[in-house]
C-alpha cells in the first residue's frame, strides 16, 4: 500500500512539474553557461565588434546579425557605441547603447531577428535605476528589476520560450524617465526546447527507477 501511494505521489509531482513548465511560457536564466546547457542546436552570436560606431535613426537599423528598430517620437540616442566614448561598456569592446522611454517624448527599441527563434541571451548593464527596462516577448513582459538591483549592476540574462518569437520589444516601467543601458554579446538559437510531452517521457522513467528503489528499501526494512 505504501508503495502504491508513493508511486502515485511521485507521478503527481512529475505531472505538476511539467504543468508548471508549460504555464511558465518563458524561463529566465542569469547564468550564461546554464542557459547554453539548456539549449539544443547551435547558437548564433553577435558581439557588435565588426560594426563601426554610428547613431541610429527612427526605423530599421542594421546591427550585424539582427536589426534594431527604433520607434516613437524620438530616436533617443540609440547607437552602436565604441569603447572610446563609453560609459556603459561591458567587456571593453563595441556594444549596443540603448535608450528607451515610455512617455513623452517616447522612444522604443525592438530587436528583430529576421526568423523565428526560441532562445535569446545577452550581457547587460544599466538596465535599472531610472526608467527601469522592460522587455516584451510575445505577450509576456519581463521586468529587469526582477534580476538587477542597481544602475551599474551588470550580468547575463537570457530566456528560453516554449513558443517561437521573432523580435523583442523594449520599453520602460516609468512614463516620466528614460533608461539608458548597454547590451553586448547577444546570442540566440532557432532550435526549440523539448515539448512538454517529450519532457514527461524523459521524466517518467526516472520516476519509475526512484519508485523501484524505494520499494526495495521498504522490502529490506
Amino acid at each position: 500500500m505504501k508503495y502504491k501511494k508513493s508511486k502515485l505521489l511521485l507521478l503527481g509531482c512529475l505531472l505538476l512539474a511539467v504543468s508548471q513548465m508549460c504555464s511558465a511560457g518563458i524561463i529566465a536564466y542569469t547564468d550564461r553557461i546554464s542557459w547554453e546547457n539548456a539549449l539544443t542546436g547551435s547558437i548564433v552570436e553577435e558581439s557588435f565588434n565588426g560594426i563601426s560606431k554610428y547613431d541610429f535613426s527612427l526605423g530599421s537599423n542594421s546591427a550585424g546579425l539582427l536589426d534594431i528598430n527604433i520607434s516613437g517620437d524620438s530616436h533617443g540616442s540609440n547607437r552602436i557605441e565604441d569603447i572610446a566614448n563609453s560609459s556603459l561598456d561591458i567587456d571593453g569592446s563595441n556594444y549596443y547603447l540603448g535608450n528607451v522611454r515610455n512617455g513623452s517624448p517616447s522612444t522604443y527599441s525592438e530587436l528583430a531577428f529576421g526568423t523565428d527563434i526560441y532562445t535569446f541571451g545577452a550581457d547587460w548593464v544599466g538596465v535599472v535605476g531610472y526608467g527601469n527596462l522592460v522587455a516584451t516577448i510575445g505577450s509576456v513582459d519581463i521586468n529587469f528589476t526582477d534580476y538587477f538591483s542597481g544602475k551599474y549592476d551588470a550580468g547575463f540574462l537570457g530566456f528560453i520560450s516554449d513558443e517561437s518569437f521573432s523580435s523583442i520589444f523594449f520599453s520602460t516601467e516609468s512614463v516620466t524617465t528614460n533608461e539608458a543601458f548597454g547590451m553586448d554579446n547577444v546570442a540566440f538559437s532557432v532550435s526549440s526546447v523539448p515539448e512538454p510531452g517529450s519532457l514527461l517521457l524523459m521524466l517518467v522513467p526516472l520516476g519509475i527507477l526512484i519508485a523501484r528503489r524505494n520499494r526495495l528499501n521498504n522490502l529490506h526494512t
